[in-house]
């Protein structure tokens, strides 16, 4: 750019040394201002596209913390509970079970709302989502039912589980009941959110 305004000015001065008409003048002057203005706007075009790749680059930034804050949530120790009695020993191993089959069942659920996210070409619409709280899920299943990425049913089964694990998250127990119900919920939202890709 400094280069043009420079040329410009050698124009300018060119122009009064030819003495050149003031018809002329005005035309090579215009001439100069619309290559300048034509320069403007490539330069404009060329630092939307950077600020766009930034924008993508700190939306997926952001569900990476997102993601990193929640399994730092899930692997955070409780205070023991207190010592049981002997007898209590098998519920309580039942109760472990049962809340660490709800514990997976959740996580892989997140797991695949994360890559419904992922999967959303809209940038737009998709980095929205990285200004979500993942503690709790509620907002980011209303906004992927608004968004149509899932339908109802769906997002009703995933609010009832996100629900459900946080009622549950302090005590880290469960009834075997209750990890039987956390599997149906499971299974009505299954369908509608993509497969997470196989380990090597």
């Amino acid at each position: 750019m400094d280069f043009l305004l420079g040329l410009l000015d050698q124009v300018e001065q060119w122009l009064r040394e030819r003495r050149l008409g003031p018809e002329w003048r005005i035309l090579i002057e215009a001439l100069m201002f619309a290559v300048i203005l034509f320069a403007l706007r490539r330069s404009r075009l060329k630092l939307k596209g950077v600020v766009d790749e930034l924008g993508q680059k700190l939306d997926e930034l952001g569900r990476k913390l997102g993601r990193r804050i929640e399994a730092l949530q899930d692997t955070v120790e409780q205070p023991p509970p207190p010592a049981a009695p002997l007898a209590d020993a098998a519920g309580l191993a039942d109760a472990a079970a049962s809340w660490d089959q709800i514990r997976a069942l959740w996580s892989e659920a997140r797991r695949r709302m994360e890559l419904a996210i992922d999967n959303i070409s809209d940038g737009a619409v998709r980095r929205k989502y990285s200004d979500l709280t993942r503690y709790s899920y509620e907002k980011i299943i209303g906004n992927l039912r608004q968004d149509g990425v899932i339908r109802a049913e769906a997002a009703d089964a995933l609010a009832a589980m996100d629900e459900r694990f946080l009622g549950l998250r302090r005590a880290r127990a469960a009834t075997a009941q209750a990890a039987n119900e956390f599997a149906v919920l499971y299974r009505r939202a299954n369908g509608e959110l993509p497969e997470l890709p196989e380990e090597a």
